[in-house]
């Protein structure tokens, strides 16, 4: 009984192998990526790829998958993979150690599942089995992808010479996560992009894209305090008399202010003090320590470790005799 049911289900399987396609839908293979951790920016994760269609499409021929820059490989762990030999993958032997991840795919209303396999010379072994399709000798044959490296820093990953004997309704490639991931996510936080081109069977060609969000970046650093409307009243004055530097910040700070004498490096003079609140501030010059000349006056902001700073010239001349 057990042998004519499964001798039924190949015949069935057979029928609809045989069976003439009604007309096809437009081409239209839809791509979606997930990886997971997706907050642990630069750190290894688990990735998996999921490619739909319509039973009535025609069956994909070809496909390339265009990572986003920022998505690599840890070496480490993939040194410890051994690869898979090309007499291994055609005798549907490669050894566990090899092992990736894994495939799936559903067609003919069957399920067909198997291993992905780490390859010779930047190319991975992606195996789809199936008793009932093996029995009929329409199994497929191990899809060999290789990875491409761009010019910008990202990778494509390209699957030629899929099967194109029938539509598969949907395709997911599985690769590991930690600790046996291979793939890093990206340091940057934010959507990055992933981009399938797709080549039916009779040549049609399609694009579908999908983006992954990741997050756990630290805060920026913030930049220097913005100083503005640095100003010094008089840029003349006789010696003794102050000169008042007025300016505005943008945030809190320590504001240090410096007076040298034009050309020389030596500080002659040195005020420090705590601007408190984002908003205008002063402070006097004072001159009763200089000797008639020209000077340099610097006004330093710093808050969360940056500094900005201006500069203006001002002169000092010798009090008139009465």
């Amino acid at each position: 009984m057990a042998a004519r049911r499964s001798l039924a289900l190949v015949l069935a399987c057979a029928g609809t192998l045989a069976a003439a396609a009604p007309a096809h839908a437009a081409y239209a293979p839809k791509l979606a990526v997930s990886v997971a951790p997706t907050d642990r920016p630069g750190r290894t994760v688990a990735f998996t790829s999921i490619v739909t269609q319509a039973a009535d499409e025609e069956p994909t021929r070809s496909a390339r998958l265009k990572s986003p820059v920022g998505f690599g490989f840890d070496l480490a762990p993939l040194q410890r993979v051994t690869a898979c030999t090309p007499a291994q993958r055609d005798a549907r032997a490669c050894p566990e150690s090899s092992r990736l991840g894994t495939a799936t795919a559903h067609a003919l209303g069957q399920t067909l599942t198997g291993g992905v396999h780490l390859g010779d010379a930047a190319t991975i072994y992606i195996f789809l089995n199936n008793p009932t399709l093996r029995m009929l000798g329409q199994e497929p044959k191990p899809i060999v992808a290789r990875t491409e490296f761009r010019p910008d820093g990202g990778t494509d990953t390209v699957l030629d010479d899929l099967p194109a004997d029938f539509t598969a309704t949907r395709f997911e490639l599985a690769l590991d996560g930690p600790p046996r991931s291979v793939l890093t996510a990206p340091t940057t936080c934010g959507a990055h992009r992933f981009v399938a081109e797709f080549t039916s069977r009779d040549g049609t060609r399609a694009t579908s894209s999908t983006a992954v969000a990741i997050t756990g970046c630290p805060p920026p650093r913030p930049g220097a305090p913005r100083l503005s409307g640095v100003a010094l009243r008089p840029r003349t004055l006789t010696r003794g008399r102050a000169a008042i530097l007025r300016y505005r910040v943008d945030r809190p700070a320590r504001v240090d202010v410096t007076i040298r004498r034009a050309g020389r490096a030596r500080v002659l003079g040195r005020k420090r003090f705590a601007h408190g609140r984002p908003g205008a501030g002063r402070v006097a010059v004072a001159t009763r320590r200089l000797s008639p000349g020209r000077f340099v006056v610097t006004l330093r902001a710093t808050a969360d470790g940056r500094t900005a700073a201006r500069s203006l010239t001002f002169r000092v001349r010798t009090a008139r005799a009465r």
